[in-house]
């Protein structure tokens, strides 16, 4: 369907980018990177096409040359939060903390949306300030209500932050809900299933994460960070070693050591 784009369209940067993600997905990626180059030239004063490329090169963990896209989409674009989001992003992946807080920050004063506060809840749970990191996720919520991994996300600070039991079941029961409806439209996004399967494992309801979770089919995922979250279910499932597993291939992906080694559940162990 890109490929149609452009052939109606050849300037379409839309349609390239948008071509870009497919191949990334498909394995492509030098064919991938080929797209995002041709986007940013032919409309080199377009914030978007460097934000898109930006995305891609933190995919492939080239962090130095996705801080230089951001870095222009901000030049471009300096009244748009996406560049400072983004920054915040690839800082925290390089453990820089206070460089990711100092962008999220900034993203958030331009503009007080969902995605910003997200992330720097993000931040503070693997930083272990489970208290902060809830109160973001909540301000999140404020702008996004109807995104269920802001809700798995807070039941997960909660669980940690002297929360009720009651208050987290609420929060893990909403992103249950809000997953389920979500899976009405595709039944077979993975990410939506592990997701779903981490939010019954927390909530006990064992069988029913085993099941939504064998309906993923973990053997075939790639994605780092669903490999990760992978790992995390097994963790809480009582299987180490199965977890060990899924742990090292989303490492191998990609997903930050730092981040595995912060990560509570992995603590206790």
């Amino acid at each position: 369907a890109f490929n149609r784009a452009i052939e109606i369209d050849p300037r379409s940067t839309g349609a390239r980018t948008g071509l870009g993600h497919v191949l990334t997905r498909l394995g492509r990626t030098n064919d991938a990177e080929a797209q995002y180059i041709l986007a940013t030239e032919l409309k080199p004063a377009d914030w978007q096409g460097y934000s898109s490329y930006g995305r891609f090169l933190i995919d492939m963990q080239r962090y130095s040359e996705a801080i230089a896209k951001y870095e222009r989409a901000i030049e471009l674009a300096p009244s748009n939060p996406n560049g400072f989001n983004n920054l915040g992003v690839i800082y925290y992946f390089l453990n820089d903390y206070a460089k990711a807080a100092d962008h999220y920050r900034r993203s958030i004063e331009l503009d007080p949306y969902g995605s910003p506060y997200s992330n720097t809840g993000t931040m503070e749970y693997f930083s272990g300030d489970f208290v902060a990191a809830a109160d973001m996720f909540q301000k999140a919520l404020e702008n996004t209500p109807s995104d269920y991994r802001i809700w798995g996300n807070l039941g997960d600070a909660q669980r940690f932050n002297g929360a009720t039991a009651a208050e987290v079941r609420n929060s893990y029961g909403k992103a249950v809900e809000l997953a389920n409806l979500r899976l009405e439209v595709n039944s077979r996004d993975t990410e939506t299933l592990v997701n779903l399967a981490w939010y019954y494992v927390n909530l006990g309801r064992t069988a029913a994460a085993r099941n939504t979770l064998e309906s993923a089919n973990p053997d075939f995922i790639t994605d780092a960070d669903q490999l990760y979250t992978i790992g995390l279910i097994y963790t809480l499932l009582g299987d180490s070693a199965t977890a060990a597993q899924f742990l090292e291939m989303a490492g191998a992906r990609g997903f930050p050591k730092a981040m595995i080694d912060a990560t509570p559940e992995l603590k206790r162990e």
